[in-house]
C-alpha cells in the first residue's frame, strides 16, 4: 500500500516537469514577501464562484468499501466539477505597467483544489499563477511555453491547499491582444482521505518544500526518492 501511494505522489510530481511550471511551498505563509506582485489585486475585487455541494461521505464510503474488496481502478483524490469558465468570468486590472485578468474559485470543505485549462493562448510576455490567499502555495509562472496545442489540449495546476484558490494572469501594456483561457474542471480534494492527508502531512513537514523543489528544478533523482521515501516512511 505504502509503495502503491509513493508511486501515485511521485507520478504526480513527475507530470509537473513536462509543463516546465513550478510550484513553490510556503509552510510558513510567507509567499507575497517573495511574490509581492500579486498582492497588487485586492482578493476581495475578484470575482468568486463557488462550486455546489456533493455527498462527500458516500464517496469515501464506497472507496473504502472498494478498498476493502481489492478492487483495482485509478487513484481517487478529489471530487471533479465539469466547468466551463472563460475570459468573461474573470476580471480585469490595470495598473501602470501591467494589467491583470484574474477569477477565484471555492470548494467549500476541500483540502486542496486544483484546475484543468484548455485553449490556453498566453502571450509572449504573459504569466498565469494560481495560488491561495493565505500564501501557502503558489504555482507558476506558466508562460506562453505552456500553451495548449492541438495535440496538447490540457495542462493542469498543481494541488493548491486550501478550499479557495486564485487564477491570476499578469499581461504586459504593450500587448496587441489579451491571452486566452478556458477553464474545464475544478477539483475539489477530499479532506480527510488518504491522498489528502498525506498531503497534508508533508505540507506540515517543512522539508517538503525543499524537496519539492529539487525534484521540479533537478529532476527526480535517486537523492530526492530517497528523500521522499524517509518522509514517507517517518509517518507510514
Amino acid at each position: 500500500m505504502k509503495k502503491n501511494i509513493l508511486i501515485i505522489i511521485v507520478f504526480a510530481i513527475s507530470s509537473y516537469l513536462n509543463a516546465q511550471v513550478t510550484t513553490t511551498i510556503f509552510p510558513d505563509g510567507n509567499a507575497f514577501k517573495e511574490f509581492s506582485f500579486l498582492n497588487q489585486v485586492n482578493k476581495e475585487e475578484i470575482p468568486l464562484y463557488t462550486m455546489p455541494s456533493f455527498n462527500l461521505d458516500s464517496i469515501i464510503r464506497e472507496e473504502r468499501e472498494l478498498d476493502e474488496k481489492g478492487v483495482g481502478r485509478p487513484f481517487r483524490f478529489g471530487y471533479v466539477f465539469n466547468v466551463d469558465y472563460k475570459m468573461e468570468h474573470g476580471k480585469w486590472f490595470k495598473f501602470d505597467d501591467k494589467s491583470a485578468w484574474c477569477i477565484r474559485f471555492k470548494s467549500n470543505g476541500a483540502y486542496t483544489i486544483n484546475f484543468e485549462f484548455t485553449d490556453l493562448k498566453l502571450n509572449s510576455e504573459s504569466e498565469l499563477y494560481v495560488y491561495n490567499s493565505n500564501g501557502t502555495v503558489v504555482d507558476g509562472p506558466t508562460t506562453s511555453k505552456d500553451n495548449t496545442t492541438e495535440r496538447f489540449r490540457h495542462i493542469g495546476s498543481a494541488l493548491i491547499a486550501g478550499e479557495e484558490a486564485i487564477i491570476i494572469i499578469f499581461e504586459s501594456k504593450n500587448a496587441t491582444q489579451n491571452s486566452t483561457i478556458k477553464i474545464t474542471k475544478v477539483v475539489h480534494g477530499f479532506s480527510g482521505y488518504i491522498g489528502c492527508n498525506l498531503y497534508k502531512i508533508l505540507f506540515e513537514y517543512k522539508y517538503y518544500g525543499a524537496l519539492v523543489h529539487s525534484m521540479v528544478c533537478g529532476g527526480i533523482t535517486e537523492t530526492s526518492l530517497v528523500s521522499f521515501n524517509t518522509i514517507f516512511n517517518k509517518f507510514f
